[in-house]
């Protein structure tokens, strides 16, 4: 995720500013603290004793004993911690205060980019599609199966429009709880009105929640990508590029709804190819089923879709049309 100069600098200044903020908050605490309760740096100062004394006495024949040092230190801690509760503080009162903990506002953990960078980055490239602003009312608690008919069961499956709604509800909602630990990719399929995109955003919304980094574009905007690419060789195209291929989780949005031809769809097979391969998951939304989507994206394309993404069918008729009813 090759940044613009200007740009990482800009992100690198807001995590300055961010520490900086943070470090004075904790400045003050400490003046108030210094005038409130005095005692508590006095146990400070016992700490700093203890600790001189033991490593001057690891330097002599006479040697104080590791374990007896750590209960001494472990006593005190405790005893300062007694001395900020009975005073109405928090433990913690003192402790740096990060607004990303995984890099303590650095952007990077060993090296690596952090999630927050990357996500700083997705915001500073792609502000219209920033999903904590554009949805903030959306979440899973609020998906409600009362639109889906329990009674219109498919003459194949025997499922009806709640079972899907059910399953596809439940499945979404566990893929966020195991993020961390399988991954995964998701094809949301039906008619449109269905609820489709509404659970992928909430599957992003959780993510963001839980810092991973989530870049949402609907297909249009992914085909943007792809002939940005092709028609401009500069830093800013590729960088837009190299996200496709970075960001924890991509959610693509109506596939199936953009211009199709002979440089899109190479272009979306290779997208979808290399995230499987990077181990990289993501969330695809389509008013097209399997049959059409193949027609459309070539056998390979499908292929790879039923093999490594779960299949998650919505049924039932438009949710906007009945609440206008």
């Amino acid at each position: 995720m090759d940044l613009t100069q200007s740009e990482y600098d800009s992100i690198m200044r807001e995590y300055e500013e961010r520490r900086l903020y943070n470090a004075e908050v904790i400045r003050k605490r400490r003046l108030e603290l210094e005038e409130t309760l005095p005692a508590y740096f006095e146990i400070d100062k016992k700490i700093s004793s203890a600790s001189m004394d033991y490593f001057k006495s690891q330097l002599t024949s006479n040697k104080m004993d590791k374990e007896e040092y750590h209960k001494s230190i472990q006593r005190f801690t405790k005893e300062k911690e007694s001395i900020l509760e009975k005073a109405g503080y928090p433990t913690d009162y003192l402790e740096p205060i990060y607004d990303c903990k995984d890099c303590k506002d650095t952007g990077y953990i060993e090296g690596e980019k952090c999630h927050c960078l990357k996500q700083a980055a997705i915001k500073k490239l792609y502000p219209h599609t920033n999903l904590s602003n554009k949805y903030q009312n959306v979440s899973f608690k609020h998906f409600s199966l009362d639109y889906y008919d329990r009674n219109d069961n498919d003459a194949k499956t025997n499922l009806s429009s709640f079972d899907y709604a059910k399953n596809a509800l439940d499945y979404c909602q566990d893929f966020v709880k195991n993020f961390n630990s399988t991954g995964g990719n998701i094809l949301l399929y039906g008619n449109t009105g269905l609820g489709k995109t509404y659970l992928s955003t909430c599957i992003g919304l959780e993510l963001l929640e839980q810092g991973y980094s989530v870049l949402y574009l609907t297909a249009t905007q992914l085909l943007d990508v792809f002939e940005k690419k092709m028609k401009d060789r500069g830093t800013s195209a590729r960088q837009d590029f190299m996200l496709l291929s970075e960001v924890d989780l991509l959610i693509i949005d109506d596939l199936g709804t953009e211009f199709q031809n002979s440089f899109n769809i190479p272009n979306v097979l290779d997208c979808i190819n290399n995230r499987i391969l990077s181990e990289k998951s993501t969330v695809i939304s389509t008013n097209l089923n399997l049959r059409d989507l193949q027609t459309c994206y070539t056998e390979r394309f499908i292929s790879r879709i039923v093999e490594n993404y779960k299949l998650l069918r919505l049924t039932g008729k438009d949710i906007r049309i009945q609440k206008n009813l």
